[in-house]
């Protein structure tokens, strides 16, 4: 077990996107968020699998799950900044 260290440096290197599902899924034109899984590989490889493959070309998909005690991480670093502010600013 090992905390996890610079999360918020490698979330930096992640976007958000908004994008329409294309043909080949059952959810087919419907619009969604989410993340690019080879941005996420980068930063957290485990968190990225390859799960499926259509007409031949492999996809891959995202653990979202899994990226919540990440996201959780950053919320406490985050928040121990505000604090710190706060102790300055009064």
């Amino acid at each position: 077990m090992e905390l996890i260290n610079n999360s918020v440096i490698a979330l930096n290197n992640i976007g958000a996107y908004k994008f329409k599902f294309n043909e080949l899924t059952p959810r087919s034109g419907e619009t969604s968020y989410g993340l690019l899984a080879h941005q996420v590989e980068k930063e957290f490889p485990s968190l990225v699998r390859e799960n499926y493959e259509i007409d031949g070309k492999k996809y891959k998909t995202i653990n979202y799950k899994e990226l919540i005690p990440v996201l959780w991480n950053i919320v406490k670093k985050i928040n121990n900044r505000i604090k710190n502010i706060e102790k300055k600013i009064k």
